[in-house]
């Protein structure tokens, strides 16, 4: 059974600022297992946000080790198929375009389960079903 990991349980892996969120994401980011899966679209997000956007920024050093360290997991590719592909999830759905990358890459990983607090626990996309695992 894979699993997805979206940029927010990334990030909270790394953010200081909220230690029960950073405590269940380290579970999650920690567990190497090939199961987990990511995409670029979650690694360029990753580095963004953890350099930029929260709290104590990570330098861009410990940044870029950090995307090494969560790249040791499948990272799908995006290109013109997925992106056209992600466009119609959105669409259906009423999600935001980015989500609608997101929900394609798991579902073309095979993955049956989507770790993120963007969407709506328990929501499903077809095989895929939303976990919030901060709830």
């Amino acid at each position: 059974m894979a699993a997805f990991l979206d940029t927010n349980v990334l990030v909270y892996a790394f953010d200081k600022t909220s230690p029960r969120k950073q405590e269940v994401a380290l579970r999650l980011v920690g567990d190497e297992s090939p199961r987990h899966v990511l995409s670029a679209q979650v690694l360029n997000e990753f580095y963004a946000t953890v350099t930029r956007k929260i709290p104590e920024p990570l330098d861009v050093d410990t940044a870029k080790e950090a995307v090494r360290l969560v790249s040791r997991r499948t990272v799908l590719a995006l290109n013109a198929t997925s992106t056209l592909d992600a466009i119609e999830i959105a669409s259906r759905n009423s999600i935001s375009h980015w989500d609608g990358l997101i929900i394609e890459a798991a579902q073309r990983a095979g993955c049956s389960v989507l770790y993120t607090e963007d969407l709506q626990h328990g929501q499903r996309f077809g095989d895929l079903e939303v976990v919030d695992p901060f709830r």
